[in-house]
């Protein structure tokens, strides 16, 4: 959809979206705040004893365990796409970042090869992919069960960069392509 965006006051905005068919969906994309975090994975014989610690829930069920410390957040994300993975046929949402992301992920990359990397967003780890080698080009992959749907929904709340505040649901309006009885007859 080509979507219109205008301001309607001094505190409201106005949306139109056409041939858009699902509004629950472009309700939940549109208010959602998200928040990526970047945060290593807590190992008890690499992370230091100062090293605080938190547990959050895991996409698909359970906990893990990661360093208390965020590593990068979702502002240095310049771009996000959904790509399909010719390995395995299953989606993935592939970021890109901007000047200063590249170099805070070569860093975090750098030092802590072979260790884990959870991708959080809003509070759920969505992946801890383990670091293989260094990633100096500022490029990077989120995979996992995703649907195809979720896949897309997830780039762009990314690269949209979601509002800093929660939205206000107020007024929703439809209109249907369809023509009425009185505009047939006065046509």
């Amino acid at each position: 959809a080509e979507p219109v965006i205008q301001r309607a006051g001094e505190e409201r905005i106005m949306i139109q979206l056409p041939s858009v068919t699902d509004l629950d969906a472009v309700k939940k994309t549109i208010g959602s705040v998200a928040k990526l975090e970047f945060r290593l994975v807590y190992d008890e014989s690499r992370s230091s004893p100062e090293t605080g610690s938190i547990k959050l829930p895991m996409k698909e069920g359970g906990e893990e365990m990661l360093e208390d410390e965020v590593l990068m957040t979702g502002d240095v994300i310049e771009n996000a796409a959904v790509e399909i993975n010719p390995q395995n046929n299953q989606p993935e949402v592939t970021l890109r970042l901007n000047s200063t992301g590249k170099k805070v992920f070569d860093g975090i990359t750098a030092n802590n090869v072979g260790r884990q990397l959870a991708i959080v967003l809003d509070k759920v780890v969505q992946s801890a992919p383990r670091i293989n080698e260094r990633i100096s080009g500022g490029s990077a992959v989120i995979n996992g069960s995703f649907t195809k749907q979720e896949a897309r929904q997830l780039a762009i709340v990314l690269r949209s960069g979601a509002l800093p505040a929660p939205l206000k649901h107020e007024e929703e309006r439809t209109v249907g392509a369809a023509l009425g009885a009185d505009s047939i007859k006065k046509g």
